[in-house]
């Protein structure tokens, strides 16, 4: 989702004077934005409600309980290979691949596009996004300020349905990559999805600043990076962080950094 870098300029007066003109881009995680935190490295079995609605192509070739198995392996292998992946660093094979496999598995043929939709749709119905007001605004003010927006997250569903969401909520335009771990098989608190997503942005290292809400997931892992490290905790600032860790708790604050 990398585009052409827009110069920087400062057209929105909620981020003139600001030391941020310095960066080009901003990496959040995704529990930085959304009310709720959101981020995991594994699926929940949450099963739809079975029936012919659910799975119209499906349902043509496997009975409820087959398809119920086969969200049920999906969804265990999948936690399997996330699992080895955190703990030995190796590349996991993304959902899509494993409910791909499985839905094979089961049907004992190559499955078509459409009914690896049925299922991926089946097993992310239960993520959800919210933003507040306040945030849309900020992230629309960083944007028109000529920032490169950026998300890096752990999450357990396909790229393609997080853009949709985003697309409802009618701010996907405003981030130019989204690097999930579902999608690139790296895992936080890893460096190479830091990485990937810092090279998706088409910008150096010391010219992006993170913003992570898990000291442990998101900040920690960063040492080496030469980007600029801000913990983000919207209920208190701390004191005490390592050298070169910014603290906010506001998004409005990230004008504020040096």
């Amino acid at each position: 989702m990398a585009k052409t870098f827009r110069k920087v300029t400062i057209l929105h007066e909620l981020f003139s004077g600001s030391d941020m003109s310095t960066y080009r881009a901003i990496l959040f995680n995704l529990d930085s934005l959304t009310k709720a935190k959101v981020e995991t490295d594994q699926l929940k079995i949450v099963l739809p409600e079975l029936g012919q609605e659910t799975f119209p192509i499906l349902g043509k070739h496997l009975t409820n309980s087959q398809i119920k198995l086969l969200i049920q392996n999906a969804v265990l292998v999948y936690n399997a290979c996330m699992e080895l992946s955190i703990y030995q660093g190796f590349q996991a094979p993304t959902v899509l691949n494993v409910c791909e496999q499985a839905i094979s598995k089961a049907l004992l043929r190559t499955p078509s596009p459409d009914e690896i939709e049925e299922v991926v749709k089946a097993i992310a119905a239960p993520f959800h996004l919210n933003f507040s007001k306040k945030t849309l605004l900020y992230l629309n003010s960083l944007y028109h300020s000529g920032y490169i927006l950026g998300i890096v997250a752990n999450l357990p569903i396909p790229l393609v349905s997080i853009t949709e969401r985003l697309k409802v909520l009618g701010i996907l335009r405003l981030f130019e990559s989204i690097i999930i771990s579902s999608d690139c098989g790296f895992h936080k608190p890893g460096k190479k999805i830091f990485k990937i997503a810092i090279e998706s942005l088409e910008c150096k290292e010391q010219d992006v600043v993170i913003v992570g809400t898990n000291l442990d997931r998101d900040i920690f892992p960063l040492d080496g990076i030469d980007s600029k490290k801000i913990y983000f905790n919207n209920h208190r600032k701390l004191s005490g962080l390592p050298n070169g860790v910014g603290s906010i708790h506001s998004l409005e604050e990230l004008k504020n950094i040096a």
